[in-house]
């Protein structure tokens, strides 16, 4: 009985010995690389063993996930899930933006970074295009553990693995057989001037693709095993297009690559695509079903090759008992790198203010990008490593600080009177506190402005900041024509000036909300003619008013875009106090001369709701609720007291007219915009808009003021807008409506931002 089991256990390790190696080989090829999953899908179905894997950038990612042990599902469900499609745009979930860092927006068009360290202020060009953030943490979710388990040895992950990245300082290919996985993926899916490149070991590593695309002899090399196939989802690259910045970039950079396999060693599954660019990740099925029809198309010639088996049932029960090994991710020290010990001073107390003695990946993302969103860290690249002794990770974090110069420059583009020019200025000086100084101009005839301040952040337990900023600013109503391809009666002559200095003190509520305190203190001017015949030597009446204004606000923004959004919502609550002296002075047409001054003080509340909701893929509904009540009383006269009054301007426009219709001390408006989306940066924009005034505003025979009946009338306002929101500004053509006499349409044309800074009396 024990000779013969012996017999039989020599027999089966002779067998198993002698058993069939296979290995897969996967290539690069950006989106088309998810085709490897159906290759490994259709070879898994029909029984086909799998003993290594290699791959180059995205035949690494699919191969570094069937070496941890993710089944084909397993694969699908992630590449075809909405956060996997954040990796090809870098943009960051609702969740996770937080407003309290925010500046308020320019007109910025254009950007340049100076290093002021530098003999030579040349502008800092971007490395990449799409930030690697998204990427960068998924990579950490999903492979610090098997990383872990392995004890960074590639040989020990549930299938060997190798990936190859580009060492472009050598000119060679650089084959990562160990080290931390995430980072031996994130080099290799490395494309030049998308991402930004790492380094591993103080080598800087790009695109595995630059060398070796298709890495069958390092297949070879290190495994030599008894059969190889290859998936193969592109070629060497085709003769450039001078109008494809794209394909122009890949012929200079991506070498050329023998893609075949001799015949005695192996086969190639050609996967071939004719409408897939590198990064439509949105494409995954259909990408995915065209490597297993390729894969099926020859599995009959695959079986002939391989006699080995391994069924479906084995493998499942395999991954069970080696994912049941996987530590759990969760984080316990954290060491960062390449920075100061006075900027770590300022990073620990920002991202360690709130934890426990460990913590999860769900509250490691929190904490990363709240780091991320001030641009105090241009980049953070997570690693990690396991401690044995309490069996939780240790995370390393390699930052770049920011103490760059930020010059920006923008504007509008305009068939009216919205034309006009940016310049903005940020320096940011990041140590054991982080201080931004900041400046903008804006130039037009409409608008010009200075604006100029600092801020400083505190990461203390409970993070705050204070900014410091005066404003100059001109309206001129008069000077600027609506509409060119419209006549319209030239508004009177109205001109404000504003000069005003705010102090303000906030601390974040939550990730997107922001509760804030503000000191504004100024001197409000307004020139203006009463009548519409005026001669130039006629002198205009002047309104002066000096005042302190104390407020408290609670903001919430997760709108998807400055101008035109049509994702997210913006919630704001404010309630102000009030005093001032006015000054009047009528000028020579004025049913007056004699020159007025009156004491004024005010309470004002403000509730705004500004909500998308998604009814299809391609149509998102919004809802606008603002409400404005005062005890204001009126100014002077009728013109005075409509320039100081609250006013409801809904779209870019109507924020550069003076409309008397909605304008009122106090009132309700209400809208509704449907956008119909014919891709995520195309799309038809509807707005429409009931304004219903509390008390209107009515001018008597002598121009003074008189109010009407309580909500006597309601006045509408109404945009449709084509708009393309292009990689520097928002385009659009609209067609916008004003329940006004004489012309109620208007057709405008922009390219650009149509934004101002705060009115000194906004609430």
């Amino acid at each position: 009985m024990k000779r013969g089991l012996i017999v039989l256990l020599l027999l089966f390790s002779f067998n198993f010995s002698f058993s069939q190696k296979v290995g897969l080989v996967l290539s690069g090829g950006g989106a088309k690389g998810l085709s490897h999953i159906g290759v490994i899908k259709a070879l898994e179905e029909n029984n086909i063993p799998i003993d290594y894997i290699s791959g180059t950038s995205m035949g690494a990612l699919i191969g570094s996930m069937y070496a941890i042990g993710m089944s084909p599902d397993e694969m699908v469900r992630m590449v075809t899930s909405p956060e996997f499609l954040l990796w090809s745009t870098g943009q960051i979930e609702d969740d996770y933006l937080y407003l309290f860092k925010k500046l308020d927006p320019g007109a910025a068009m254009f950007s340049f970074k100076f290093s002021l360290k530098d003999s030579l202020s040349i502008p800092k060009l971007p490395t990449n295009l799409i930030p690697a953030h998204q990427m960068d943490l998924a990579l950490l979710e999903y492979l610090a553990a098997p990383s872990a388990l392995a004890k960074n040895n590639f040989d020990s992950l549930f299938v060997p693995f190798r990936c190859v990245a580009s060492d472009i300082y050598n000119n060679k290919q650089y084959v990562a057989r160990g080290g931390y996985l995430g980072s031996a993926v994130r080099a290799s899916m490395t494309f030049p001037f998308y991402f930004k490149a790492i380094s591993i070991d103080s080598t800087l590593l790009f695109d595995g693709g630059i060398y070796n695309n298709f890495p069958w002899d390092v297949m070879q090399e290190d495994f030599n095993p008894d059969y190889i196939i290859g998936s193969k989802c592109t070629s060497n690259p085709t003769k450039p297009d001078e109008e494809n910045l794209l394909n122009q970039i890949e012929s200079m950079v991506m070498g050329r690559t023998n893609y075949t396999i001799p015949d005695n060693k192996g086969l190639v599954i050609e996967n071939t695509f004719t409408n897939v660019r590198l990064l439509d990740l949105g494409k995954a099925r259909d990408i995915i079903d065209q490597g297993y029809r390729s894969t099926i198309a020859k599995i009959d010639s695959i079986k002939q090759h391989i006699s080995r088996r391994t069924s479906k049932d084995e493998i499942a029960a395999r991954r069970l008992i080696y994912k049941s090994k996987l530590p759990e991710l969760v984080f316990d020290k954290v060491r960062f790198k390449g920075i100061n010990s006075k900027q770590e001073e300022y990073v620990k107390g920002l991202f360690l203010s709130k934890r426990n003695v460990n913590f999860t990946f769900k509250k490691f993302k929190k904490e990363y990008f709240k780091l991320l969103s001030d641009n105090t860290i241009t980049s953070i690249f997570p690693t990690t490593s396991f401690d044995d002794s309490t069996k939780m990770f240790d995370l390393s974090l390699n930052l770049k600080a920011n103490n760059d110069l930020d010059v920006d420059f923008g504007g509008n583009i305009s068939s009216s009177s919205m034309n006009q020019g940016y310049l903005g200025l940020t320096y940011k000086y990041f140590s054991k506190n982080y201080t931004r100084i900041f400046g903008n101009i804006y130039f037009g005839r409409l608008y010009s402005s200075l604006h100029f301040g600092f801020r400083q952040d505190y990461s203390y337990r409970k993070p705050f900041f204070y900014d410091l900023a005066f404003t100059l600013q001109r309206f001129d109503f008069f000077n600027s024509n609506p509409d060119p391809f419209f006549e319209d009666l030239r508004p009177s002559f109205l001109k404000q000036y504003e000069f005003y200095g705010r102090l303000n003190y906030g601390f974040p509520i939550s990730s997107s909300s922001v509760l804030k305190f503000g000191y504004n203190i100024g001197n409000n001017i307004d020139k203006y003619y009463q009548i519409k015949n005026f001669l130039k030597s006629d002198e205009p009446d002047r309104t002066s008013f000096n005042f302190h204004k104390f407020s408290v606000s609670f903001d919430k923004n997760t709108l998807n875009q400055v101008m035109f959004p049509y994702k997210g919502r913006k919630q704001y609550l404010s309630f102000s106090y009030v005093i001032g002296n006015e000054e009047n002075t009528p000028g020579n047409t004025g049913p007056t001369l004699s020159k007025s001054a009156h004491n004024h003080t005010w309470l004002a509340f403000r509730m705004y709701n500004q909500s998308y909701h998604k009814l299809s893929d391609n149509i998102w509904t919004g809802f606008l609720v603002d409400g404005v009540y005062t005890t204001k009383k009126a100014f002077s006269n009728y013109t005075a007291t409509l320039l100081s009054a609250p006013y409801f301007a809904p779209f870019p426009q109507s924020k550069t007219l003076f409309l008397p219709n909605y304008r009122s001390e106090s009132y309700v408006a209400v809208g509704f915009m449907p956008n119909i989306l014919f891709t995520k940066n195309i799309y038809l924009r509807c707005e429409a808009y009931a304004f219903m005034p509390f008390y209107e505003i009515i001018k008597t025979d002598e121009y003074y003021v008189k109010y009407g009946n309580l909500f006597n009338n309601r006045y509408y306002i109404g945009s449709l807008s084509m708009v393309y929101n292009t990689i520097v500004g928002p385009l659009s053509l609209s067609v916008n409506y004003y329940d006004k006499e004489n012309t109620k349409l208007y057709f405008v044309a922009n390219f650009g931002f149509v934004l101002f800074n705060r009115r000194s009396l906004e609430y």
